[in-house]
């Protein structure tokens, strides 16, 4: 197998897992810059397969790794400019106020945290609440607990080795408790 495919396939494999773990978190950064980062380079990456699908010998290889990156690269350029100015924002600002850290409780080698979510001027703040375990250093594995629009206010209280307290405020107020499992998933 030549090179160029060798390097599109892997890229490719790069790109599906960011969308993935974009859409359906399970690895993250511990700072957040460093989170905005890899997501911009990531959803760059068709752009990159479209350049170097010249290199490949076989047309209909060439064709359809050409016109499958121009395809996912439309997306994807748009949702790498959305990343590059909250990465801006967070830079001059000094704190990304679109996912905020709120509160934190340890338990028993793992996080639980609360992040205020805010999509700007037009939309109302939302809570999300996760369980983070340190899998390398600066990288969490993660499960998300809670997501919930239009709230903007948590307390968060440990019970137990593995049971959290959470008070959620916003439109509505909600009182739960999160049953945590030792390696987030098992």
């Amino acid at each position: 197998m030549e090179k160029a495919l060798k390097i599109n396939i892997f890229l490719i494999i790069v790109f599906c897992g960011a969308v993935f773990n974009y859409f359906l978190p399970v690895f993250r950064f511990e700072s957040r810059l460093l989170d905005l980062l890899f997501y911009i380079f990531a959803f760059l990456i068709p752009l990159f397969v479209f350049v170097i699908s010249f290199w490949i010998k076989n047309n209909w290889l060439k064709a359809i790794f050409a016109l499958g990156s121009l395809c996912a690269g439309l997306f994807s350029v748009l949702m790498a400019a959305l990343f590059a100015f909250t990465f801006i924002s967070a830079i001059t600002d000094g704190h990304d106020s679109s996912y905020e850290m709120i509160a934190r409780v340890d338990m028993a080698g793992s996080y639980v945290t609360a992040y205020r979510t805010n999509g700007g001027a037009t939309t109302a703040c939302g809570i999300t609440i996760m369980q983070e375990k340190r899998f390398l250093p600066g990288i969490f594995i993660v499960k998300c607990l809670y997501d919930k629009y239009r709230m903007d206010l948590v307390e968060l209280k440990g019970l137990g080795k593995y049971v959290v307290d959470a008070s959620i405020y916003g439109y509505t107020e909600e009182r739960t408790h999160f049953h945590l499992k030792e390696f987030v998933y098992f």
